[in-house]
């Protein structure tokens, strides 16, 4: 697996501009599926996060209403909030490290599909860049808003 290097915070967040993004997805593209850059081809994601980049799929419900797309697991907790339609209420679910739940909605429905695949694409993108940032504390990443939960707190 290709290993991208670049700047960071005193606190492990990256530091990465736009080109900088753009080089390191080139990158992951060229050691995972290397004919995709030069032949119009399908990019595998769902392969890439999972078998690549080593992370486990989940689908759940992450709300009431489909306002967050995915969200990226970096230690295992008992609280990732999800929402339980037969009751009609948040719960709290387990989830291993290294998981991306992404919303139930985007499965279920095909015309989502394109963003199912954007969703796994963009959690991929934080498992490479901020998984290192966060050890010790759980994260998540419900499609661009991010929130720390204190490892006292997630378990």
């Amino acid at each position: 697996m290709m290993k991208p290097y670049f700047r960071t915070k005193n606190n492990g967040v990256p530091i990465l501009s736009k080109d900088e993004i753009n080089d390191i997805a080139e990158g992951f593209v060229r050691d995972f599926q290397e004919s995709a850059l030069t032949s119009p081809e399908e990019f595998d994601v769902e392969a890439f996060l999972e078998l690549y980049m080593g992370m486990t799929p989940d689908f759940q419900y992450l709300s009431h209403n489909g306002i967050y797309l995915g969200m990226t697991v970096f230690n295992e907790t008992d609280k990732i909030p999800v929402y339980d339609p037969f009751t009609n209420r948040a719960e709290y679910i387990h989830a291993d490290a290294n998981t991306v739940i992404i919303d139930r909605r985007l499965i279920e429905d095909e015309k989502q599909a394109h963003r199912l695949r954007f969703t796994q694409g963009h959690e991929a993108g934080h498992a490479s860049s901020t998984r290192s940032a966060f050890t010790g504390i759980q994260i998540g990443c419900p499609f661009g808003l991010l929130w720390n939960l204190k490892r006292r707190m997630s378990r």
